[in-house]
């Protein structure tokens, strides 16, 4: 068995954008991608935003809860263990190259036809 892909996906304050990506693609790509989330400037330990979870609960077979996740800050040692680094935007990619530039062959940024999310409901969060 091949060894599953690992996805980290990152925004501001990993409350909402980078961790809605994450539970997305665990759910519909979890046989084949070992997804995680952070944030550039996240303060560790705060919760995802209740609007976000209500958004996953209304495309997931079953409800999420904002209380299942702990933000947490990008550091290094999670870009080197991660496989691909997706940023929500190319300008968060841009900033992540500057700051991380030994790891920016791994950096891609959402798009409205991501390669990483072909199908619907996961290119809903690439519209921008």
């Amino acid at each position: 068995m091949e060894r599953k892909k690992k996805v980290l996906f990152v925004c501001s304050a990993n409350t909402c954008r980078s961790v809605m990506a994450e539970k997305i693609l665990c759910e519909y790509g979890g046989d084949r991608y070992d997804a995680s989330s952070a944030g550039l400037f996240a303060h560790a330990g705060e919760p995802m935003l209740p609007a976000c979870a209500q958004a996953l609960s209304a495309v997931f077979p079953r409800p999420v809860s904002y209380t299942s996740h702990f933000s947490r800050r990008l550091t290094a040692d999670l870009l080197a263990d991660s496989d691909i680094v997706c940023a929500v935007s190319e300008g968060y990619a841009s900033l992540l190259r500057q700051f991380y530039p030994e790891y920016a062959d791994k950096i891609v940024f959402f798009r409205k036809e991501s390669p990483i999310f072909p199908t619907f409901p996961e290119r809903r969060l690439c519209a921008g």
